[in-house]
């Protein structure tokens, strides 16, 4: 999974810094590990996009999800818009209320968030360096 990180799309990159302020590596190294389901999907071999949800803590229904790509998740586009529409719901289903915050510079996302039914509010100043973020949630 670490190969990845240095092919993470601009978009991704930035949001990790702006809300983290922490390296790739350290931040797919966290969300792997605090995730109760977390996936990679490849394309000709190579890693191109994680995902993965974690509930906020040990029993309860609510919680988060995440997902990183490189610039290849384009060539996979189509796989990718499909995969995700049955995944998101699998690796969410033990949680009733599922949340994040992302950076309102990262478009492909927000709009893959939208495509998925997510309820995207207004930006506000969040993360380490208090730049614009979208809180995104639903409830299944």
């Amino acid at each position: 999974m670490f190969e990845m990180a240095p092919q993470l799309r601009r978009s991704d990159l930035d949001e990790l810094d702006a809300a983290l302020g922490v390296d790739a590596v350290t931040v797919l190294s966290e969300c792997v590990s605090l995730s109760e389901f977390a996936r990679v999907e490849r394309c000709d071999g190579e890693i191109v996009y994680m995902y993965g949800s974690a509930s906020h803590w040990l029993g309860s229904d609510r919680g988060s999800v995440w997902m990183v790509g490189t610039d290849r998740m384009s060539e996979c586009g189509l796989h990718f818009l499909r995969k995700s529409l049955t995944e998101v719901p699998e690796i969410t289903a033990h949680l009733r209320f599922v949340e994040n915050y992302c950076d309102a510079r990262n478009l492909p996302s927000l709009r893959w968030l939208s495509w998925l039914g997510f309820t995207i509010e207004e930006a506000t100043p969040w993360g380490v360096k208090g730049l614009p973020f979208h809180h995104f949630w639903k409830e299944n």
